[in-house]
This record gives structure tokens, C-alpha cells and sequence, in this order.
């Protein structure tokens, strides 16, 4: 389902972060969260809610217990017992959803089409990209973008730290003049490289909640036009399902859509550039090019 799902985005041309949409790890917390907390009865279970606590009576320590739930100071804790899931999973006491892939699809794309009651889940309402942050981490997987704090963009400046520059080889021989310092005059400790900084934009027009950096949003990239875009294809896709339904499909659902990458016509354009150039420096001033009739002349 994934992968179906990320192909659709690529091939309909809204799976291009740097061209304001989403990229494809917001598709993939899309797709969960719809299997996690729509699907009625639900497909995953959530492994984050479900994560064991220390058993009574462990002597792990603080440094310990860092090491095996926390990366870089981020909690990523989460059940991890293959055979235990693979167990409950055999005796049905995870799962009882019995749809087949090409409905849970259906549901996904309801789900997202529009925020009114679902066609496919009548009791339940579509996602509201207005107002809602899609959150794995909350208990129903919705937090709104004013408990969060995302409501405006911002600019902020992120501090990319660099390495410390190896140290001078040379660092630790006295120079000629006798003073203990390097050739260069410093003394024998590496030089560490001043951080960067780095201007970055902060959207919240879709709010995707990384389930392991709370406060980072997946879908910041996402522009006005390229919120836009995803909205008109998820309705354009339960357009085309709802009809295909009724067996009056008229569109193909993975037609590829005619996207013109800015980039490539600019290269484009600089390569036929020089190519004329070239071609005038060899043959002087080219006459235009012949017009084309649709008559024999």
C-alpha cells in the first residue's frame, strides 16, 4: 500500500519537496496513520503506544537506559518483539481487519479527499488540512495545529555544527624563531571550525508530525501551491475510484501528469543556447528555420 501510494505521488507529480510538496517519508506517516487510527477495525497497532515499561524490579541505570530508548535525546522506544507480535498476530489478537488492500486504498483516499463524513466509513470525518497535525504519537492520531503551536510560517536559523579541523602535524615542532608555536603561529590543539548557520523555512500549511523529533514538521516544504496541488489529487483519485465504482471511469488514476520541472527546461534551454551558438561559429548566420504547411508546395 506504500509503495502504491508513493509511485501515485511521484507519477502525478506531487512527491517533490524542493517543488513545494511533500516528500515520500509524509506520504509513508500518511499512509500509517490512516491504517493505525482510520481503518475500522485498525490494521497496525501502534508500536510506540504499545512499547513495554521497565519490568518491575530492573536494575537498569540512568546511562543504560539512555542508550536503549533515547537517540540523540529523542525517545524511540517502541515494541520491538518480533515474536511476540508475530504470536498474537497468529491468534488474532492484534488484527481482525479483513479488507483487502484496493479497499483500504479506497478508505485512504476518502479519508483525505475531503473533511467531510467518509463515503467508505460513514461515522467517521476526512482529514481537516486547515486545522489538523497528523501526530502517531497521540492517542488517535490528531493533535490540532494550535496545540502545537504551528499556525504561521517563520524563518529560523539552524545551526549546522562542523568537525574540528585535524590537528597540525606540524603543530608540535618549534619554529625557527624558538617560540613553541607551529609554523602557522598557533599552538599544537586542533582548531575547531566555526558552525554554520543556515536560513530555513518553516511551513505549516500541512502539518506532519515526525513520530521520533516532535517538534519537526515533515510537511514543512510544502508551499500554497503545493498544498493545492495534493489536495485537487486526492480528490481527483476519489473522483475516479467513486466512478470507477459505477463502472464510468474516464481517467486513468495513474495517468502521469505533465509536469515541467524548472530546472531541466532551464537547462534545456541553455543546451539549444549553445548549440546555436556553435552552429553559427561553424556556419555563420543561420537562416530561420523553413515553415512548416500542410500542402505539398
Amino acid at each position: 500500500m506504500v509503495l502504491f501510494v508513493k509511485h501515485w505521488a511521484n507519477i502525478r507529480g506531487i512527491n517533490t519537496p524542493y517543488r513545494g510538496t511533500l516528500s515520500s517519508y509524509g506520504y509513508v506517516l500518511m499512509v500509517l496513520h490512516y491504517l493505525v487510527n482510520i481503518a475500522d477495525p485498525f490494521v497496525c497497532p501502534n508500536l510506540q503506544k504499545l512499547a513495554p515499561e521497565l519490568p518491575p524490579g530492573s536494575h537498569m541505570s540512568a546511562e543504560e537506559i539512555d542508550k536503549t530508548f533515547y537517540l540523540q535525546g529523542r525517545n524511540v522506544r517502541f515494541w520491538r518483539n518480533e515474536e511476540e507480535i508475530r504470536r498474537f498476530a497468529d491468534e488474532n489478537a492484534i488484527n481482525a481487519n479483513t479488507e483487502s488492500v484496493g479497499q483500504l486504498l479506497r478508505g485512504f483516499f476518502d479519508y483525505y479527499a475531503h473533511n467531510a463524513f467518509m463515503a467508505s466509513l460513514p461515522h467517521r470525518r476526512g482529514f481537516e488540512w486547515v486545522c489538523d497535525v497528523l501526530s502517531l504519537r497521540t492517542q488517535g492520531g490528531i493533535l490540532s495545529k494550535t496545540e502545537k503551536g504551528w499556525l504561521g510560517a517563520k524563518t529560523v536559523l539552524e545551526v549546522q555544527p562542523t568537525g574540528a579541523m585535524p590537528p597540525n602535524p606540524h603543530a608540535s615542532a618549534p619554529s625557527r624563531l624558538g617560540n613553541g608555536l607551529g609554523p602557522m603561529g598557533g599552538a599544537g590543539s586542533s582548531t575547531a571550525t566555526a558552525p554554520k548557520a543556515k536560513e530555513v523555512r518553516h511551513r505549516y500549511l500541512v502539518a506532519i508530525e515526525d513520530p521520533f523529533e516532535l517538534e519537526h514538521n515533515v510537511a514543512r516544504t510544502v508551499t500554497q501551491d503545493g498544498i493545492v496541488a495534493i489536495r485537487d489529487e486526492f480528490r481527483r483519485a476519489w473522483r475516479i475510484i467513486q466512478s470507477a465504482g459505477k463502472g464510468q471511469a474516464l481517467e486513468d488514476l495513474l495517468q502521469p501528469a505533465v509536469v515541467v520541472d524548472p530546472k531541466q527546461e532551464r537547462t534545456s534551454k541553455q543546451d539549444r543556447a549553445r548549440v546555436e551558438a556553435l552552429l553559427r561559429r561553424l556556419h555563420g548566420d543561420l537562416p530561420p528555420p523553413p515553415a512548416r504547411g500542410y500542402g505539398r508546395h
